[in-house]
């Protein structure tokens, strides 16, 4: 049986997603993906054969026939495009964003893509600087280490806004995630009536960890002839799990180094405005952001 989705968690990266759909997929009435991002809506490769191709290699099965599908990706509603085609799978779907400081979400982020290959700079402070010019260069490479453009949150809801109705549209905040995240969670069970959950939080997915070769993350992160050939004879599936077991081998824990203090005088001054604008449209107060 396939069903539309009818809960997507859009965003954004680094500010919990992984920890929230797996905590939400708890319930016994929600059905979420085998895989932890459903890049369907984000890859023109996937989107080209169509959702009741893709829907088994994300789904096994349905729970029972009246499960709410959700899925997340987390880059969802940094992609317009991508929206667009959120809305035009279907128009009622609810939304769920997290927004985490946009400070802290960009240099975990740049501690995640050093550790899975896509950021080849050793330096936070020079990925910055390269931000622009890479972005003109190659956004399609280089989007996902957009850290500063990604923190520009007001513009991302802007676009939720713009293709889906607002009362379908659901912003938390990274902080109060954090500080008791069984109330988000039964606030998202809450949309479709169904009964609170006592669910397990005391995991925490996706945490803090660096490659022990940057040189095996980097070969993993490409494209080349010798894994395309590979995966032409493997199925999805099968090179899911296996991609997912040699990240995991690749992977030790880090303590990221504190970051500097000019470093973080300088991303206050860039996000203020921003952030400004954002607690304007979403009426909230976000002064903590800007200290």
């Amino acid at each position: 049986m396939i069903k539309q989705i009818q809960l997507m968690i859009v965003g954004a990266q680094k500010a919990g997603t992984s920890s929230l759909i797996r905590y939400v997929g708890e319930h016994p009435n929600i059905c979420i993906p085998i895989r932890p991002e459903m890049n369907y809506f984000t890859r023109d490769d996937q989107y080209i054969l169509g959702y009741k191709k893709i829907f088994p290699i994300f789904f096994k099965s349905l729970k029972n026939q009246s499960s709410i599908v959700m899925a997340k990706q987390a880059s969802l509603m940094y992609l317009p495009k991508c929206v667009k085609r959120l809305r035009d799978h279907n128009q009622e779907m609810h939304l769920v964003a997290l927004l985490r400081n946009p400070i802290d979400r960009a240099y975990s982020a740049f501690w995640f893509f050093r550790r899975v290959g896509r950021e080849v700079i050793r330096s936070f402070e020079e990925a910055l600087e390269a931000e622009q010019d890479r972005l003109k260069e190659d956004f399609h490479k280089w989007h996902h280490c957009a850290y500063l453009d990604r923190g520009i949150y007001f513009k991302q809801i802007l676009t939720l806004y713009d293709y889906f109705p607002r009362e379908n549209v659901h912003i938390s905040l990274f902080d109060d995630f954090k500080k008791n995240p069984s109330e988000v969670c039964q606030s998202i069970f809450g949309l479709f009536d169904l009964p609170n959950f006592i669910i397990n939080v005391g995991t925490h997915y996706n945490k803090a960890s660096i490659a022990r070769s940057e040189k095996v993350a980097h070969f993993m992160a490409s494209k080349n002839p010798i894994k395309k050939f590979v995966r032409h004879f493997m199925p999805d599936k099968t090179a899911f799990y296996i991609n997912n077991y040699l990240r995991r081998l690749n992977r030790k824990k880090l303590e990221p180094p504190k970051m500097r203090y000019d470093t973080r005088k300088r991303l206050l001054e860039y996000f203020s405005p921003y952030n400004k604008e954002l607690s304007k449209l979403l009426n909230r107060d976000l002064s903590h952001w800007n200290r």
